[in-house]
C-alpha cells in the first residue's frame, strides 16, 4: 500500500517537473529560449523598448497600460497598415491611472526577419507609436524612417485577434521592460539540471520504499 502510494506521488512530482519548464502563454509547447516583456504605452504614445533584438523561439509578452493600446505589425513600406499573416493582439485600456491591464498579449518569433509593429487604436500610430524587433543591419530602414513614413499612413485595423495568444496576467508578477542584456533566459541545459534532479529524487524515494 505505501509502495503504491509513493510511486504514485513520484509520477506527479515528474509531471510537475515537466509542465514547470514550459513557458506559459505560448502559441507552441515548445520552452522558450528567452522571454521578453514589452510595455505598450507605459510612456505616453510609445513602446518600451522600441527596438528589440530577439531569436527564434523567443517568446514576446506585450503589457498593455492607460489609454486604449494594440500591438499590429505591418510591412516597413505600408506603416500602420496590417499585414493579413502577422500580428494583433486587439484593444486594450489599460488598469485604472498608469496600472498595467489584467490582459496579456504573448506571441513565439519564428525567425529574425524584421518585425515592424505599430498601434493601430486612433491616431496612435501616425504619432509615432512603433517599434521594430530585429531591425535590418546596414540598411536605411530605420525605425526613425518607419515613424516618418505613418505619418502620411492610412491606420487599418484588422477585425480580430490572430498571431498569438491573449491570456491573464500571472498574479503577484511585475512588469520590467526588455532588452536584449535583460532577457529571461530559459537555458534548456538548466530544464535538463532540474528534470534530472527531480527524477533522481523520485527514483531514491521509490527505492527506500521497495526496501521496506
Amino acid at each position: 500500500m505505501r509502495y503504491q502510494m509513493l510511486t504514485t506521488a513520484a509520477l506527479a512530482a515528474v509531471a510537475l517537473a515537466d509542465d514547470s519548464s514550459s513557458a506559459s502563454a505560448t502559441t507552441t509547447g515548445i520552452p522558450a529560449t528567452s522571454t521578453y516583456d514589452i510595455k505598450v504605452g507605459s510612456d505616453n504614445l510609445k513602446f518600451d523598448p522600441e527596438t528589440l533584438t530577439a531569436s527564434p523561439g523567443d517568446l514576446l509578452n506585450f503589457h498593455f497600460y492607460n489609454g486604449n493600446h494594440s500591438v499590429a505589425q505591418s510591412s516597413y513600406d505600408s506603416p500602420c497598415q496590417a499585414q493579413d499573416n502577422g500580428i494583433f493582439s486587439g484593444f486594450f485600456a489599460g488598469g485604472s491611472g498608469k496600472d498595467e491591464d489584467s490582459k496579456v498579449f504573448s506571441m513565439r518569433l519564428n525567425d529574425t526577419n524584421p518585425m515592424w509593429l505599430y498601434c493601430a487604436a486612433g491616431e496612435h500610430c501616425k504619432a509615432g507609436m512603433g517599434m521594430v524587433i530585429n531591425a535590418p543591419s546596414g540598411s536605411d530602414q530605420t525605425l526613425s524612417s518607419y515613424k516618418d513614413k505613418a505619418k502620411s499612413a492610412d491606420v487599418k485595423v484588422p477585425s480580430s485577434v490572430y498571431g498569438g495568444v491573449v491570456h491573464d496576467k500571472p498574479q503577484g508578477t511585475t512588469t520590467a521592460s526588455a532588452s536584449s542584456a535583460s532577457a529571461t533566459k530559459k537555458s534548456g541545459a538548466a530544464v535538463v539540471a532540474a528534470r534530472g534532479s527531480m527524477l533522481g529524487l523520485v527514483g531514491g524515494l521509490v527505492g527506500v520504499v521497495m526496501l521496506l
